[in-house]
């Protein structure tokens, strides 16, 4: 319970979650039969304090939104940002984001700083650096420095 507490605002919605935990469980399982020995489970707080759920989102979920318009995002930079980094993580992370010259707003604080931490070199291959994100009034300057 404390490392969910913990996590709260760096983990995905709990259907995002449920079908990485699916997806580890099975690769885990999978293993297992092929090499007949039972692999190690990772203890469950340090798989979310860790953020191992990255490790196994989903390959090409369609979100309702993307569904229904059938085109993902409209602007030609957000697009090619969605190509770069394969439309599942788009639409886990950039959902909803709306482009204004170099500035990326998107709905959520995690959003934002997810963004910011770990996609900042995407961001600066399409935008050449000089980009921002943000979330409502608050704003995150990309400086192209990995942590």
């Amino acid at each position: 319970m404390k490392a969910w507490k913990q996590t709260e605002e760096s983990r995905p919605d709990i259907e995002t979650l449920l079908s990485c935990v699916g997806a580890y469980r099975n690769f885990l399982y999978e293993r297992s039969l092929r090499d007949k020995k039972e692999y190690p489970k990772c203890h469950a707080a340090t798989w979310l304090r860790q953020e191992r759920w990255d490790s196994w989102l989903p390959e090409d979920p369609v979100p309702a939104a993307v569904a229904e318009v059938g085109s993902g995002p409209k602007d030609p930079k957000l697009r090619q940002l969605r190509d770069v980094l394969t439309p599942a993580v788009y639409d886990l992370w950039f959902q909803g984001a709306v482009l204004s010259g170099e500035v990326v707003t998107v709905p959520r604080k995690i959003q934002a700083d997810r963004i910011s931490t770990k996609y900042y070199s995407a961001l600066d291959a399409i935008f050449g650096g000089g980009w921002t994100v943000s979330h409502k009034t608050e704003n995150l300057e990309g400086d192209g420095n990995e942590n």
